[in-house]
């Protein structure tokens, strides 16, 4: 009972925490004169999308390794749809 207790109160302190650090990060950009937040956002923009870039690769060679050992199936909506319910 207790160590569920526990477990409750780490989450919480670590969602506090990322808050906090989140309070931080906003802060420390305001902080910031417009040039330098404009240029702040066209890098984290410019590394969300390498980010993204670098997902969608990981992701289609996945799909492409599950297709060459034949883990591929295909059908219809409702091939799909029938297999979700077995």
């Amino acid at each position: 009972m207790f160590s569920g207790l526990r477990k409750i109160e780490t989450k919480k302190q670590m969602a506090a925490t990322q808050i906090s650090l989140y309070q931080q990060a906003l802060e420390a950009v305001e902080a910031l004169s417009v040039e330098d937040q404009r240029e702040l956002i066209e890098t984290l923009n410019h590394r969300f999308n390498l980010r993204q870039r670098q997902q969608l690769i990981t992701e289609v060679k996945e799909v492409q390794t599950e297709y060459e050992l034949g883990q591929v199936k295909f059908g219809s909506v409702s091939d799909f749809l029938e297999e979700l319910d077995n």
